[in-house]
């Protein structure tokens, strides 16, 4: 399985949208994390279908800063699991 984990600080930007095409072209990545996407999570749906990535989870920017996403290709079976805080 490959995994490519990116800062690519602004995915409105259609130069970084370019660069991501051409990283998953060399690459061919089954899973890809992207920090600092600068988008609101339901607008991430098109990058994700652009790029023909089936399963995806984002995170809101807040403001200009942030934003999270993690995509991966179908056939590809992630578990997630969460570690409790120590509040």
């Amino acid at each position: 399985m490959k995994f490519h984990c990116w800062k690519c600080r602004g995915l409105g930007n259609p130069a970084i949208l370019w660069e991501l095409k051409q990283l998953l072209v060399v690459n061919n990545p089954d899973v890809i994390f992207l920090s600092e996407t600068k988008m609101k999570a339901n607008d991430f749906q098109r990058v994700q279908n652009r790029y023909r990535m089936q399963n995806g989870l984002a995170m809101n920017s807040e403001g200009r800063n942030g934003g999270l996403a993690l995509m991966w290709r179908e056939g590809v079976d992630l578990t997630f699991k969460t570690i409790p805080s120590e509040d």
